[in-house]
């Protein structure tokens, strides 16, 4: 049995969702998180799920549904990442579990998540729930 608390979550939660944005590598602050947050949560097409444990956020997955010219409607898994301590205890397995769940309420039957070549870890994680990687790419960006 998991000692976890999973829910959705809500705008009172960006200051305890920084320090886990922060492991994947993306520093933010509470103030500028709360205001993504609030977009997010406000989209019909994306939903933020959490794990609370140890007195505090452990964990957060953040999915959408989208529709493509290039193939059929799926989701992607756009974040995930769980707290160091926490790891290995079944939290991220969850969150990817409401993820996908989620999607096939919407009538997604294929959900992606992309993961950067360097975080092999988490491409042994993936493989294990059942995805399989499907192509390599490159990400280009433009402007700030």
């Amino acid at each position: 049995m998991l000692e976890f608390e999973f829910r959705r979550a809500n705008e009172n939660d960006a200051e305890a969702l920084c320090p886990l944005l922060s492991e994947l590598g993306y520093p933010t602050g509470a103030g500028v998180l709360r205001g993504r947050l609030r977009q997010v949560l406000s989209a019909s097409g994306e939903a933020v799920f959490v794990a609370a444990g140890g007195g505090g956020l452990c964990g957060v997955a953040h999915v959408c549904v989208s529709a493509r010219l290039l193939s059929e409607p799926d989701a992607e898994i756009l974040a995930l990442v769980v707290a160091p301590a926490e790891r290995r205890r079944g939290v991220a397995t969850q969150l990817v579990n409401f993820c996908v769940e989620w999607a096939c309420s919407r009538g997604r039957t294929r959900v992606r998540v992309r993961c950067n070549t360097k975080r092999t870890e988490a491409h042994r994680f993936y493989e294990k729930l059942g995805f399989r990687a499907s192509k390599d790419q490159r990400v280009f960006e433009l402007g700030s």
